[in-house]
């Protein structure tokens, strides 16, 4: 209807389950007000999978844009306490919705689930979904790319955290990827034991330096800088190949 519309996540619902978690598709109209809405969830909207208690589908979620194509615009929604093959290890949902806000059909990145672990293993308490955002077309083939945190990921130091820079496909299984932490991607910073790197979601901040690929910027709010959990934010130049160009903290 030419009205841009919102997406708003309530992780603490508990429609099937207790803290299984919801989001909200609210249409609006010019003046903000809500026409009207569509709730995502174990009871509604089509959700093609059981979300199961404390997940906490919709800590993290964001617009990616029309994924397979069909002129509607589609969304990923973390869950970063799923127990696919562990404790708190973390999921992302694509959801590929209908004009009415209902899922046509959805798509699960876990351990178990997308092709996520032909390239990465997560960990008990990784919390893999903490923050998710579009990356736009970052390898440039012709398919929108996501960019998922886990917060509590432990290369290189306990709870340290990472990013993960996921390329898709159009139905929204991982082609490859590329992770950011101590150990992967080229990040030139060390990141403390206990920083939370990618706790607050990614933000899939646009193209800052002009070089035709997005970059983005990345919370860690225990960084110890200036003083004790006083924290930072990265800025996070990508390649094509999801890896660190150059950064600024």
């Amino acid at each position: 209807d030419s009205v841009p519309d919102l997406l708003v996540g309530a992780y603490a619902d508990d429609d099937g389950g207790y803290d299984s978690g919801a989001v909200y598709i609210l249409f609006l109209k010019t003046d903000g007000d809500v026409q009207s809405v569509q709730k995502i969830s174990n009871h509604y909207g089509h959700m093609p999978y059981s979300i199961g208690s404390s997940e906490y589908f919709g800590w993290s979620s964001d617009s990616i844009g029309d994924l397979d194509g069909d002129g509607v615009v589609d969304v990923a929604v973390g869950a970063y306490a799923d127990d696919d093959a562990g404790t708190d290890r973390g999921a992302v949902y694509i959801l590929f919705l209908t004009t009415d806000g209902l899922t046509k059909s959805a798509q699960k990145i876990s351990s178990y689930y997308g092709g996520l672990s032909s390239f990465f293993t997560l960990t008990n308490y990784d919390y893999f979904g903490s923050g998710c955002s579009s990356l736009r077309d970052v390898d440039s083939d012709g398919v929108l790319d996501l960019a998922v945190t886990a917060y509590a990921d432990d290369d290189g130091g306990s709870d340290s955290g990472a990013v993960f820079v996921l390329f898709l496909t159009t139905d929204g299984l991982v082609k490859t990827g590329q992770k950011i932490s101590n150990l992967y991607g080229g990040l030139p910073y060390t990141l403390d034991s206990s920083e939370n790197f990618g706790y607050s979601p990614t933000i899939g901040s646009g193209d800052l330096d002009g070089d035709g690929v997005t970059d983005i910027a990345v919370g860690a709010y225990h960084d110890n800088d200036a003083g004790y959990y006083s924290g930072a934010v990265y800025i996070l130049f990508l390649n094509t190949g999801g890896g660190v160009k150059s950064a600024q903290k």
